[in-house]
């Protein structure tokens, strides 16, 4: 597997044999998702996501799980008729989901950097019959004011990134500032999954007084801060805690996850007032 294969359009992929269209039966709801062949995307993504027990799921879990307090009635916090913002958007399954176990989200606006990954979430969207309540767009959402950015990429299609790795492929793809954005969409929800370049985004937001709830994966093992510092990541998970604590109520996150060997943690913000 190389990153050419993660990079095929839904059409190309059709075209050549290489797509699949899998069902995906759930406690909350029957799917169904095009995926590349042979890149486990069902496996890493798809079953990541999409858990046949509607408590659970990556993005889900913080909000449940009893390591980070009293498990959480999902339908008060999650069913409102919030405008989610979804960073990182990849295939789709984020806003699939959301859509599908929260119909009284009014919508999920999906950002995603890659046009051969949009592709793929237009597709999924639609096979799901929730284009109505979901919106693609291509772009990624930076800290900063550039207009294109580049971007690594992956032999995994979800872990493409804007974080420079060393050795991997690079494409150009246009950019926008996550303010700019927050302020156009009117988002008062928002997930971030952007495979390491989250503390910067974080970072970077001005005005947290809109958004109500907001899910966050975090990757200690892409937090490598400008100049050298004594226990890094965890300094920099406690400036992004801090930041939070300082605009939500309700922090969810696992004890001391910073102080472990974790590679990725996800983390949920609530306001409850």
């Amino acid at each position: 597997m190389d990153t050419m294969d993660t990079i095929i359009d839904f059409k190309t992929a059709q075209k050549q044999g290489k797509l699949d269209l899998i069902d995906w039966p759930t406690q909350y709801g029957d799917f169904k998702f095009y995926v590349r062949k042979g890149l486990n995307e069902v496996k890493y993504n798809v079953g990541q996501n999409f858990s046949r027990n509607p408590k659970s799921g990556e993005y889900i879990r913080p909000f449940v799980a009893e390591k980070m307090g009293e498990p959480l009635d999902l339908n008060s916090i999650l069913n409102k008729d919030d405008i989610w913002l979804d960073v990182g958007g990849h295939m789709g399954f984020f806003a699939i989901r959301m859509a599908r176990q929260f119909p009284n989200i009014k919508k999920i606006i999906s950002y995603e950097a890659l046009p051969q990954n949009v592709t793929f979430a237009i597709e999924n969207i639609k096979v799901n019959g929730l284009s109505g309540n979901c919106e693609v767009i291509q772009k990624a959402i930076v800290p900063n004011q550039d207009k294109t950015i580049d971007f690594y990429l992956s032999a995994d299609s979800g872990k493409h990134s804007t974080l420079h790795v060393r050795g991997r492929d690079v494409v150009q793809v246009p950019a926008v500032n996550i303010n700019d954005v927050l302020s156009e969409t009117g988002a008062t929800a928002i997930k971030v999954d952007i495979e390491g370049a989250e503390y910067e985004l974080i970072k970077a937001v001005k005005d947290w007084s809109n958004i109500r709830v907001a899910i966050i994966e975090w990757h200690f093992n892409a937090m490598k801060p400008a100049e050298k510092m004594d226990n890094a990541r965890v300094k920099m998970f406690h400036e992004i805690m801090a930041i939070m604590e300082k605009n939500f109520d309700v922090i969810r996150k696992a004890p001391n996850v910073e102080y472990g060997k974790n590679f990725i943690t996800h983390f949920a913000c609530i306001k409850t007032k």
